[in-house]
Order: C-alpha cells, then structure tokens, then sequence
C-alpha cells in the first residue's frame, strides 16, 4: 500500500494554481455574458468579434 503525501499547503489555504483557476474561470463567465448580447443581435461575425473585443476592453479597464 502506499501512503498518502501530506498536503504541502496550510490547511484553509488555496494553492497559486487554484487560485489563478478560479480567476480565469471568473473573467471567462463575465465574457460569456456579453458574448450571449452579442450572438443574440450581431450576425456578421467580425461584429459578434468586435463586441466580444469591446468586452475585453471594458473588464480590463
């Protein structure tokens, strides 16, 4: 049998890799969100692009 490895974090605390998880899986759903606006009335894909570019532009800001 092989024994388990002690976990290397204090326990309650969240990795760097969790963390940078949980934030690139936070900014993809704000996009998704606009993305549905933009799907919904924009049918030329170089606007569906532009207003996914807007979008970007506006959480980095």
């Amino acid at each position: 049998m092989i024994a388990k490895l002690r976990s290397r974090t204090a326990v309650g605390q969240e990795s760097a890799d969790e963390v940078a998880c949980r934030f690139r899986m936070a900014a993809s759903t704000r996009l998704k969100r606009r993305r549905g606006l933009a799907t919904r009335y924009d049918k030329l894909a170089v606007r569906c692009r532009a207003t996914y570019d807007i979008a970007a532009i506006s959480e980095w800001l």
